[in-house]
């Protein structure tokens, strides 16, 4: 700028100069000048929050719900709890257990990946929770265990097979149901390109849908993307009533539970609730575990493993590992 304006002063006035950018490291940036007689009047642009793009390339599926419509009349049935060791009274309460069909659409999303990208090999297989029986209680795990039935996506309705849950009758204090071997139908309209239509039906029960695809980019390079769809095909309606014997329950549960704990040492307990047929465990937080563990026994497999999380997941899969809680995985 001071030299601009010893040149002006040898000139005829006004005069405007051509500034070109960028203009070294400055934040700021003068983008025109022009010297007047009376007056200077320069215009520039001020940096108010700094932004970049990051690089991060990944395949995503997203998947959105489109409908969800009511299949059957519900049922009506009754809820009888016992009395328990922690002080909560029998208690009976009415229910009704409905039925619902559901559609979704799916789509895959390439974020950073050398152009043209090419999907392939669509696929789908069926999933549930794990139910057990130990010393007369019922234990479940809330991971997914999945069927690895795989069967093509394609348009037109596909039997799949895997375990499903009907409400039939409820388990206390989850009010999950029992799991059964069944078929279940999918309709599936749409294609790759515009997005795939999954309709499921209320008949069929409680499940989860696995969809993967893989994909080739413009420079030869594969990659891979799963997704779940939760399919809550049957629900269980309860009496305000309910929630309020359930939350005066727990609390007697929590305080039971701490006077025992007191005589087990110096250890930490969390008791919280989980929503009924939500997975604590995602595929992100497991491949964190699996890193986690081989980091504790000194494995060199860590490299390879941790190297793919990040280019599954992006770069904050690696901070997240230090940040592991029990709560977020068994």
């Amino acid at each position: 700028m001071r030299f601009a304006l010893s040149q002006a002063l040898n000139n005829s006035l006004p005069k405007t100069f051509i500034l070109n950018l960028p203009q070294d490291t400055l934040r700021n940036r003068v983008v025109d000048l022009q010297i007047h007689p009376e007056s200077v009047l320069a215009l520039g642009l001020v940096e108010r929050k700094p932004s970049w793009n990051d690089f991060n390339p990944a395949l995503f599926l997203d998947t959105s719900m489109d409908e969800r419509t009511s299949a059957a009349i519900p049922l009506p049935n009754q809820l009888n709890l016992p009395a328990t060791d922690w002080g909560c009274l029998a208690a009976s309460f009415p229910y009704t257990r409905s039925f619902w069909d559901e559609s979704f659409t799916v789509r895959a999303r390439a974020r950073d990946i050398p152009l043209p990208v090419t999907l392939t090999n669509w696929r789908m297989d069926v999933g549930n929770i794990t139910e057990s029986w130990l010393l007369g209680s019922l234990v479940i795990d809330p991971r997914i265990t999945w069927s690895n039935e795989t069967k093509p996506i394609a348009a037109g309705t596909h039997t799949l097979r895997g375990n499903v849950e009907h409400l039939t009758e409820l388990f206390v204090p989850t009010l999950d149901g029992p799991l059964s071997t069944a078929d279940v139908r999918v309709n599936i309209t749409g294609d790759a390109v515009n997005g795939w239509r999954v309709r499921l039906l209320g008949s069929d029960g409680n499940f989860f849908l696995r969809i993967s695809v893989d994909a080739r980019d413009g420079r030869g390079g594969s990659w891979t993307a799963d997704t779940f769809i939760t399919h809550k095909a049957e629900q269980v309606d309860l009496p305000a009533e309910y929630e309020t014997y359930r939350r005066e329950c727990d609390a007697k549960f929590q305080e039971w539970f701490a006077r025992r704990a007191e005589g087990l040492g110096h250890h930490s307990f969390e008791i919280a609730n989980v929503e009924r047929r939500n997975t604590v465990i995602n595929q992100e937080v497991r491949e964190e575990f699996v890193v986690w563990d081989l980091i504790s026994r000194g494995d060199l497999g860590v490299f390879n493993q941790t190297t793919n999380g990040i280019r599954k997941f992006g770069p904050q899969f690696l901070g997240a590992i230090g940040n592991l809680h029990l709560r977020d995985g068994i």
